[in-house]
This record gives structure tokens, C-alpha cells and sequence, in this order.
């Protein structure tokens, strides 16, 4: 490794492989690597871009960051000077990090025959080799499952007790062979009930919280595989009930009567109803929210330094939910096709 006096500043990007890299420090250019390699960067000049002259060593760490892998640079070399053993550890370890750390973003769109679903992950890569990388890719999902019927439908009544109606006619008759006097109470009563039919169903809008943890297999510059575990956080399925009005009902009955000190008969007695109520139809205990495991698997390709394209494959496990018949929880228990599309942050 060796040092060279950078004489009107940095005046084009780098052009960093696997054994070159620079860096500038105190207006001076630093530059990894040996001889051989230092000429054949040299002997690759392409047009070049002009910076500002730089003065310290995070100001170059900064703008090193900021070009592609394959760039270019024009250097006026000077006193060929060893680098101290402690420089070039510290050389050594921004260059390590600045090559094998990489943030982005992806978006898109996941789907399975029951749910589709909205995603954006960031992800964070760190390169363990030239070949493997370690991704952390957390992801918030806004998910949408279709409509799934749940058990029979059931029909049900529901009383408008705003609207009964109680009256009654008052008639003295005479009662034999005592020849005393009572008086006797014809009660007409009407009330007004609706019919209901309830259908229990999964479906709507909900959300997932997911954090994979993965290996990545770099096949070749542009080409990558990757998978791991994936660990899910969301509420289980609930049941909601879908009410359809079908129409009111008004129910009359003069048959029931009182005569002077027995009780009144009450609109209660006057009218039996078959069925079930509204207010005793029977609505689901609804779950709470659960961890799930499962594991991803996925291919990349990298259009350029910015953009890449993701397709996944991803599962995970769900406890099973049984209700009226149908497994509540199997949309989220089925493999799921994710396709996003990721940018590189960074300058």
C-alpha cells in the first residue's frame, strides 16, 4: 500500500475490485493495493467527472460511497511513501465497510389464490465474502382477503318494540246465578318484527408485519439467490357477519282478554315467535393476535447499481381454526408469489 499527493484534487470517480481501492486523507490520495493494480486503473481512464478538492479522510469516505463499482480517477503521482501499519488498518476498515454494506428499499406485490397483498420492505445487506451476503428485510404488508362464506346463512327475527300497539274495549257482563256485575277487557294487540338473514364470512383489509433473516448466494454480477426464516406478526382471521334485511312483518291478535282482578295479558303472551332473535344470534369469539414462523425463499437481478428486481417464495405455519365447518386460518397457512422491485440507496 502506498501514499500519493493528490495535486488539484480528486478528478474523477474510482474504480474499486477486489484488490485496489482509494481513499483520500489530508489532501492526500491513499490508495490500496500494489503497483500493477494502481497502472491498470490508471490505464482504464473514461471520461472523467470533476470534484471538489477533498480535505479529510470522511469527506472521501463519504463520495467513495457515492460511485459505482467500475469508475475511473487521473492522479499526479508523487513521493512514494509506505503507509504506516496503523494508516493502512485504518484505510483497510473504511474501505471494508463502505464495499460490503449496502441499504435499499423494495416495493410490490404479494399474492396467494385467497389474498393479495401490498409490500414495502427495506433491507439491509452485509457481505460476509465475495460470493455470500447476510439480508435483513423487514417488510409491512397490507393485505386483502377475498370473501369466504362461513357455515349456513340463518335467518332471524328482530322485534321494533317502538312500534306495538296495546288497547283494549271494557264490556260489563253479569254473572249467573248471583246476578253480580264484573267487567271483562278485550285486548288488541299488533306488533311489527323484521326478518333478518345472517351470513358469517372471512375477507376484508388487515395488516402483517414481517422480519426474514436470510442467506444470499451471489451466482454471478448480476444474478442472486437468496433465503432463510421469516418470522410474521398479525392478528388471526376474524369472523365477521354480513346482515341482508328481508322485509317487516306486523302480527295482530284480539284474542286474549281479562275480567276485574286477574292480571292483563301481556303482548309477550299475545305473540310466539319461531326462530331465533336477532339479539341471541350467535357471533364467533374472535382470536387474539399471534407470532408466525416460516421461510422465504428468492431470486434477484440487478438491471443496474440502482435498481434490481425480487421474485419470493415465502410460507409460513398457522394454527388451524375451525368454525362452522371451514379452517378460518388457511389463507394464511398457503404459499405465497412475491414479486417487488428494490432501489439502492445512497448517492
Amino acid at each position: 500500500q502506498y501514499k500519493y499527493t493528490v495535486y488539484e484534487g480528486l478528478t474523477a470517480s474510482l474504480n474499486i475490485n477486489n484488490t485496489t481501492g482509494v481513499i483520500v486523507e489530508e489532501g492526500r490520495m491513499v490508495v490500496s493495493g500494489d503497483d500493477d493494480n494502481i497502472e491498470e486503473v490508471i490505464a482504464q481512464a473514461a471520461p472523467k467527472q470533476t470534484l471538489s478538492p477533498v480535505h479529510s479522510l470522511n469527506e472521501l469516505v463519504q463520495i467513495w460511497a457515492t460511485y459505482p463499482a467500475k469508475a475511473n480517477f487521473t492522479m499526479k503521482k508523487a513521493n512514494k511513501l509506505p503507509l504506516p501499519e496503523k494508516e493502512q488498518e485504518h484505510v483497510a476498515k473504511k474501505l471494508n465497510l463502505l464495499q460490503h454494506f449496502e441499504i435499499g428499499i423494495k416495493a410490490g406485490f404479494e399474492h396467494n389464490n385467497m389474498t393479495n397483498r401490498l409490500v414495502i420492505a427495506p433491507y439491509f445487506e452485509r457481505k460476509i465474502s465475495n460470493k455470500l451476503s447476510i439480508i435483513v428485510q423487514p417488510a409491512l404488508k397490507l393485505s386483502f382477503l377475498k370473501r369466504q362464506n362461513i357455515g349456513d346463512p340463518e335467518t332471524t327475527y328482530d322485534i321494533d318494540h317502538s312500534k306495538d300497539k296495546i288497547h283494549y274495549d271494557s264490556t260489563m257482563v253479569l254473572v249467573m246465578p248471583t246476578k253480580d256485575t264484573m267487567w271483562r277487557r278485550d285486548f288488541h294487540f299488533e306488533q311489527t318484527h323484521d326478518s333478518l338473514r345472517n351470513q358469517r364470512y372471512v375477507g376484508g383489509a388487515y395488516t402483517e408485519i414481517e422480519i426474514p433473516l436470510m442467506l444470499k448466494y451471489a451466482v454471478n454480477n448480476r444474478l442472486s439467490v437468496y433465503g432463510g426464516i421469516n418470522v410474521l406478526y398479525s392478528r388471526l382471521i376474524r369472523i365477521k357477519t354480513a346482515t341482508e334485511y328481508l322485509g317487516s312483518s306486523t302480527l295482530v291478535n284480539n284474542n286474549l282478554f281479562s275480567f276485574t282482578g286477574v292480571p292483563d295479558p301481556t303482548i309477550a303472551q299475545a305473540f310466539q315467535y319461531s326462530g331465533k332473535s336477532q339479539a341471541e344470534y350467535q357471533y364467533p369469539e374472535q382470536p387474539q393476535n399471534m407470532l408466525r414462523l416460516g421461510y422465504m425463499l428468492g431470486v434477484s437481478y440487478e438491471i443496474n447499481r440502482r435498481w434490481k428486481l425480487d421474485a419470493t417464495l415465502q410460507q409460513s405455519s398457522a394454527p388451524t381454526n375451525y368454525q362452522w365447518g371451514t379452517n378460518v386460518n388457511r389463507s394464511l397457512a398457503l404459499p405465497n408469489v412475491r414479486m417487488t422491485i428494490g432501489y439502492r440507496l445512497g448517492k
